[in-house]
C-alpha cells in the first residue's frame, strides 16, 4: 500500500499546533549552552566531533535545538516513519541507518528540510 507524503516542516508545524505550543516554547525549554547541546546530540546520534563542529559552525543554538527536537520526535522516537498516516519527507530510511543510528548524511537532510543551510 503506497503512502502519501508530508514534508517534515509541515509535520512539525502541525504537531506543535495540535499541542498548542509554539516553536519558541519548545526552544525556550531547551539548553542553549554549547556544551549541553553537544552532549544532547552525541547521546542521540552517531556523528564524529568533526561532524558536530560543522553543525555548530553552521547553525545557531536555537537551530541546533530545533534540529535535535525534530530528530527526536520524528526519527528516533517514531520508528514507523509516519506522521498521522503520512510518510515523512525526508523518509526515516534516508535519515536512520539500521534500526536506530542517525547518520550525518541523515542529519544534513533533516537540516535542509527545516530550511537550514550547513557550511562544510
Amino acid at each position: 500500500m503506497p503512502y502519501e507524503y508530508v514534508h517534515l516542516k509541515k509535520a512539525l508545524s502541525d504537531l506543535l499546533k495540535e499541542y498548542g505550543v509554539t516553536v519558541y516554547d519548545i526552544l525556550d525549554a531547551m539548553d542553549e549552552e554549547p556544551t549541553g547541546i553537544k552532549e544532547s546530540f552525541m547521546r542521540r546520534v552517531t556523528i564524529s566531533d568533526e561532524e558536530y563542529e560543522i553543525l555548530a559552525r553552521s547553525l545557531s543554538a536555537r537551530q541546533l535545538n530545533l534540529l535535535l527536537f525534530a530528530l527526536q520526535v520524528f526519527y528516533i522516537a517514531n520508528v514507523s516513519g509516519l506522521y498521522k498516516g503520512y510518510m515523512i519527507i525526508p523518509t526515516r530510511d534516508e535519515v536512520v541507518k539500521g534500526v536506530t543510528t542517525i547518520t550525518f548524511e541523515g542529519i544534513k537532510k533533516v537540516a535542509k528540510a527545516l530550511g537550514f543551510e550547513l557550511k562544510d
